[in-house]
């Protein structure tokens, strides 16, 4: 999340167009494990954008076997320009969740002050999003040309992302839902089987 979001946890001093600085607070997380990991077991983990709403960001983390996060290439950081040397032997998705121990979802809020910040809008000052199609070009391009030229300019068009996003929004929800745990707690008003 820091190397993600770096401009606007400390922006630079640029007169005018200076980002305004943002906290990242995390607002939860559960972590589900498919498979133990023996003592002293090395592993890697893997984390993403899972999806995002008008408030959370919700991060999926994959605690994998030790040489099983190859990705085909890598888009930001110091080795983005570097082709990967995994290129080609990217395996289907059956054999990838043989090689995961646990995976782990957190929820993160981006706050100004005490103003809560959209998501969408952070990632867009961060430059981590496509540019948002306008109306014309929305309504207009049904050949898909405007599509294919912005597919080529960037890793995935608005429609692409905004998809991605929709796909996994009703996972994220289910687990948002546990803050109704809260409500589960008892304090003074019953009884309670021992005190320790």
């Amino acid at each position: 999340m820091l190397a993600l979001f770096k401009d606007v946890l400390s922006p630079q001093k640029c007169g005018k167009n200076t980002l305004i600085q943002k906290t990242i607070n995390l607002g939860g997380t559960s972590c589900t494990f498919k498979k133990p990991i023996p003592p002293f077991a090395r592993y890697e983990i893997s984390s993403r954008i899972l999806c995002w709403d008008q408030k959370w960001v919700y991060v999926v983390s994959h605690f994998t076997r030790p040489g099983s996060n190859r990705p085909t290439r890598l888009l930001v950081g110091p080795q983005a320009a570097k082709p990967s040397k995994a290129t080609g032997e990217a395996k289907k998705a059956e054999d990838q969740e043989d090689c995961i121990y646990a995976t782990a979802i957190a929820k993160y809020v981006f706050k100004a002050g005490r103003v809560t910040c959209s998501p969408e809008t952070v990632m867009t000052e961060c430059g981590l999003l496509p540019p948002r199609p306008s109306t014309e070009e929305q309504q207009g391009s049904e050949d898909g040309t405007l599509n294919e030229k912005k597919g080529r300019q960037s890793h995935w068009s608005w429609s692409d992302v905004q998809d991605e996003c929709q796909k996994h929004l009703e996972l994220a929800h289910n687990f948002a839902d546990l803050d109704q745990l809260h409500g589960t707690f008892i304090g003074r008003s019953g009884a309670a089987i021992y005190a320790y």
